[in-house]
């Protein structure tokens, strides 16, 4: 059947992309033994994300289901597992198999993509083509049979998603687990995971320029008010751009760019922060999804944080909060400047 594809289109190389394969190299290369073997690689906490992303309804695609069948009570390790299992089979079959296969590194891949293009290329013995990178995104035919749901809606190549799984709780995962997860980490040259993963920045600079103007003019918007909590100051980080860091003493109405000592770090992606400091989102559906994410400085057991209470009262600080006074007009000016 491929062959009868590739002389219609004057192709001599297909490409197979089935996703249990990595279980069934042995027999893939007994019946096609000139077969090269690509083996993409992504980063587990950003494969939980994706899978969980792509998954709303329920975990019967993309080979999911037996392993949340074997841990349905918690799914951020049932996805864990299959990347294990995956990436285990991949890597032992490269080890033995070093000529015939090529691994590329997802991250790679959409930051720079022409240079891994490039490695790929030369593995596979085809001329170098930069019009793939635009043909690719383009000549995709949503009609053709079952594919990626992203593709038919993308025309760019994008490091948007990579870092999503800042957003997964590593406190979901057994240590056992960690500890594999790790080895294999180790082996892809990603970061390994630790006890403080989520509050960590993301690898790659990602921040939008109009999510970046738009958190900046927002903590630029803080006015004075009542602070009746412990908490005296607390920091503001955009995990997707390291330069989009604040410190916040909400009782002097202060903010100040960088760093320092504070009681309370809130950390998530720009848009989502600037979601956060202008009123626009329910800070429960952020902190729950783990698109924000507080993290103590203090002992968990020295004292307990209202975090709605301590939220409400520090979006009131902001004058693009919806209230009256100073905040109705600075919410003007903010639609303007959108």
């Amino acid at each position: 059947m491929m062959r009868y594809y590739c002389r219609r289109d004057g192709k001599r190389i297909y490409c197979d992309k089935s996703l249990d394969t990595a279980q069934h190299l042995p027999a893939v290369y007994h019946s096609f033994p000139n077969t090269k073997c690509i083996i993409i690689v992504r980063h587990v906490m950003d494969t939980i994300a994706s899978g969980l992303e792509a998954s709303p309804w329920g975990f019967n695609a993309f080979g999911y289901a037996p392993f949340v069948h074997a841990s349905p009570e918690n799914t951020v390790m049932a996805l864990a597992r299959y990347w294990e299992v995956q990436v285990s089979a991949a890597l032992q079959w490269q080890d033995g198999h070093l000529v015939t296969s090529h691994r590329i590194r997802y991250e790679d891949l959409v930051t720079d993509p022409w240079v891994t293009l490039c490695g790929l290329f030369d593995f596979l013995d085809v001329g170098q083509d930069r019009s793939v990178l635009v043909r690719g995104l383009t000549k995709h035919n949503p009609l053709s049979g079952p594919g990626d749901y992203k593709l038919a809606f993308t025309r760019g190549i994008s490091s948007q998603s990579v870092g999503s799984g800042k957003r997964v709780p590593v406190t979901m995962l057994p240590p056992p687990l960690i500890d594999r997860l790790n080895e294999l980490l180790e082996k892809l040259a990603y970061p390994p995971l630790t006890a403080s993963w989520n509050a960590e920045p993301k690898t790659v600079k990602s921040a939008s320029d109009d999510a970046r103007s738009h958190l900046e003019y927002l903590m630029a918007s803080m006015r004075e008010g009542d602070w009746e909590f412990d908490v005296d100051s607390l920091a503001i980080l955009a995990d997707d751009d390291m330069d989009l860091r604040w410190v916040v003493e909400p009782r002097s109405a202060t903010v100040r760019r960088g760093d320092g000592e504070v009681d309370i770090v809130i950390t998530g992606a720009a848009e989502d922060l600037a979601q956060l400091v202008r009123g626009d989102a329910n800070p429960g559906v952020l902190f729950r999804s783990g698109r924000i994410r507080p993290v103590s400085a203090a002992d968990a057991d020295e004292y307990r944080i209202d975090m709605p209470k301590m939220m409400t009262a520090l979006v009131g600080r902001f004058a693009a909060a919806p209230n009256g006074g100073n905040g109705a007009g600075a919410k003007a000016d903010l639609r303007a400047h959108g």
